[in-house]
């Protein structure tokens, strides 16, 4: 059980990896709801270089996708590309493919369940 302090922090993180060939990957971790969806898009954001020709989000461990995480996507896919790059999202989840499919979006986005060449 969460301790009073925890109770209503926001419960997402985010590691990144840099590949060689102009892509990186964000992997995401967590839940991303009304609370958290505003600083997945801002730390998201942030990552893009003019550089990068690719970004993956690694969304294996997100537990929970809502209606603010799947605007938070449409952000960020209109960040990434307005620098040319292209979007993926890799490893969904249960809970993001169930998010995605709902509102029918899976089209939207570049989705691969498996690994994937990230530098083509």
């Amino acid at each position: 059980m969460p301790s009073p302090d925890e109770v209503g922090q926001a419960s997402i993180h985010l590691a990144v990896s840099r590949l060689s060939a102009g892509a990186v990957v964000v992997h995401v971790q967590g839940e991303i709801d009304m609370l958290t969806a505003p600083l997945f898009t801002r730390e998201v954001v942030q990552v893009l270089d003019p550089t990068d020709n690719l970004l993956a989000l690694d969304m294996a461990r997100v537990g929970f996708l809502g209606a603010s995480g799947l605007s938070a996507l449409v952000d960020i896919l209109d960040a990434v590309e307005r620098t040319g790059s292209r979007l993926c999202v890799v490893f969904p989840s249960r809970a993001v493919r169930r998010a995605l499919d709902v509102v029918g979006m899976p089209g939207r986005f570049n989705v691969y369940p498996a690994p994937v060449q990230l530098a083509s």
